[in-house]
């Protein structure tokens, strides 16, 4: 009698594991003020008088491991503990993103005609792209996320019947709405300010082997809420 063994032979795995390091670098910043308070004019630069300032910003390379699965044709995911990023990823390039919206409005009304508003937007867009060869890759991740607040008064109202918030930019240059003045131009004020913050930040990566090392090293870099790519602003 012959026997014979047949040995089996472990799936592929259907995912792949990147040993990834980011440099953190300084993100910009911008504020756009719109308003129909009359008078209200930028703030001009002040002369320092002969004073110099300078500013430095370092901050340790953020290292931990991200996972790709692939789906049909170059689709992936990429994951990073709580990030996911979703796009194209081809034998030689990642290009995955994300994207995400909140919104919010409140307004607040009186029966004497008084009426005061808030809406706050805000949108987050992230994009990390890698151009890989031989296990090896470099690449960036770039993120924006955009805050917008617009706010709406009645330019006047009855302050002995209603409080009223007073919208302001200053108070001791008169840049603010008083119930009992006009201090715009069409019967109500309206302050609109857009926040933008930028960063670019240098990515490198490389490919590990799928092993239970590895797949112990993915979760043990990458708990929950542990990758924050977003407070990297100088303090």
């Amino acid at each position: 009698m012959v026997t014979l063994f047949f040995a089996a032979c472990a799936p592929e795995p259907s995912y792949e594991l990147w040993w990834s390091e980011l440099e953190v670098l300084p993100s910009t910043s911008t504020d756009v003020l719109e308003t129909d308070l009359v008078g209200y004019e930028p703030a001009e630069e002040v002369d320092d008088e002969g004073w110099e300032s300078s500013r430095g910003y370092t901050h340790s390379v953020q290292g931990f491991v991200v996972r790709i699965d692939r789906g049909d044709d170059d689709s992936c995911v990429v994951r990073a503990g709580t990030n996911e990023w979703a796009g194209t990823c081809t034998d030689t390039a990642v290009d995955v993103m994300s994207e995400g919206v909140a919104t919010s409005a409140s307004t607040q009304t009186h029966v004497s005609g008084y009426r005061f508003s808030h809406e706050d937007g805000s949108s987050r867009v992230e994009r990390v792209t890698i151009e890989h060869e031989d296990g090896v890759g470099v690449g960036v991740y770039d993120i924006q996320v955009v805050d917008d607040d617009a706010y709406a008064e009645s330019d006047l109202w009855n302050a002995a019947v209603v409080d009223g918030e007073s919208l302001a930019l200053g108070y001791e240059e008169g840049w603010y709405n008083h119930p009992e003045r006009v201090d715009c131009l069409d019967g109500e004020c309206e302050v609109h300010v857009v926040s933008t913050m930028d960063a670019a930040q240098p990515l490198t990566w490389r490919r590990l082997p799928v092993d239970e090392r590895a797949e112990n090293l993915f979760w043990v870099s990458n708990p929950p809420g542990a990758v924050n790519f977003t407070d990297n602003r100088p303090r």
